[in-house]
């Protein structure tokens, strides 16, 4: 019969390996509501924004980068920049596994290891108090298509000697996940492509406003918006032919998109109207971009067969600022703006506008303000 202090010494090794069990079911269960989490994304910036901040918040971590390899250039162009600038240096596309040869090895799993110094810097832009890191590979098949960075302040929080098969199981599955939100991606782009002038169509237009306007509430940023109609535009078609006008509409596209910013949207709306959402962009700056692009066309033609056509714009312009009205409400703080109402009113002001543009002569930049009374429209009770 063994002695106490035997009973003794085998209680404390089976309430060690009963703790350690815990402590394995608990990071089991928590590596599978994150699997969960990224299952149920919708898109690929929901996909993303779980990748990167819910592993930050589901296993306490000091940072998280995110690498996606894109080689055919082809996943950066599905975010909008403002998407892209949301996640600033935590997502990073890259057109090769440049240096991450360095930490994984042939086949390709999961590594646990402290940093040091030069690796801060390379892997965490040498944040301050990140000393230990898991490095997880998103493998399609046997294709490396991207990797996942998890710091940690603890020294000891990633170590060589731990088990990866949670890592390397949750690493395949956001491989996956990544994997069928860009097909799905693309797939929805092509049903908002114009097919005449590969812009983004009046359908996509409407998505992108519902966006826009949301994050300016969220954030407290002016959100501006353009109508831009070609003038005369019938007698294009009129005396030149339909093809010559198709063509005029493909090349208005054009150059319209060269005179904007990274993070502006450009729609045909119809027939030869076009709208452009300018995020982060007040009232000044609007007129700004609105006069550059109006300028560039005047000064441009448009081939067709042997024959130069003119073409010039009228724009109206309008925007949204929150933070005026928030400056100058008397409605308590905490209550939200109406998005519907505030998107229904930026369209409508900015169309009105051009019709002023139209009335004044063409050719020209006209702005309206949002109305006065849209103050007690916009906030909610």
């Amino acid at each position: 019969m063994a002695s106490s202090p035997d009973n003794q010494k085998l209680q404390r090794m089976f309430d060690r390996l009963v703790d350690k069990a815990r402590q394995n079911q608990a990071i089991l269960e928590r590596f599978q509501r994150f699997e969960l989490a990224m299952l149920s994304c919708d898109s690929i910036a929901d996909l993303l924004h779980s990748l990167i901040y819910a592993s930050e918040e589901s296993f306490v971590l000091a940072d998280t980068r995110l690498i996606l390899f894109d080689r055919k250039q082809d996943l950066r162009p599905l975010m909008s920049a403002c998407e892209r600038k949301e996640f600033g240096h935590r997502l990073v596309f890259d057109f090769e596994a440049k240096g991450l040869e360095q930490i994984y090895s042939a086949d390709l799993k999961p590594v646990l290891k402290s940093l040091t110094a030069r690796e801060k810097t390379r892997w965490f832009s040498g944040k301050v108090g990140i000393q230990s890191a898991a490095f997880i590979p998103l493998l399609a098949g046997n294709e490396l298509i991207g990797s996942l960075h998890l710091g940690s302040e603890d020294v000891h929080r990633f170590s060589a000697d731990m088990a990866v098969d949670f890592m390397n199981h949750t690493g395949m599955i956001a491989a996956m996940c990544i994997q069928n939100s860009v097909a799905k991606e693309q797939v929805r782009l092509l049903s908002m492509i114009d097919p005449l002038t590969q812009v983004k169509n009046r359908r996509c237009f409407d998505l992108d406003i519902k966006t826009e306007v949301s994050r300016a509430i969220r954030q407290g940023d002016p959100v501006s918006c353009l109508f831009i109609d070609a003038d005369f535009f019938k007698r294009v078609n009129d005396e030149f032919g339909h093809q010559a006008g198709d063509e005029t509409l493909r090349k208005l596209a054009q150059y319209i998109e060269t005179q904007l910013r990274e993070t502006d949207h450009i729609a045909r709306f119809g027939g030869e109207e076009f709208a452009v959402l300018l995020p982060e962009c007040d009232a000044e700056l609007a007129l700004q971009i609105a006069e550059r692009v109006r300028l560039f066309v005047a000064g441009k033609r448009v081939r067709f067969d042997e024959t130069m056509i003119k073409v010039t714009l009228s724009v109206g312009a309008s925007t949204f600022d929150p933070s005026l009205y928030q400056a100058s409400s008397n409605t308590a703080s905490g209550q939200a703006f109406d998005r519907e109402s505030v998107i229904q009113e930026l369209i409508g002001q900015a169309d009105a506008a051009v019709y002023d543009a139209k009335a004044a002569g063409r050719n020209r930049v006209c702005f309206r303000p949002m109305q006065d009374d849209y103050r007690q429209q916009a906030w909610g009770a």
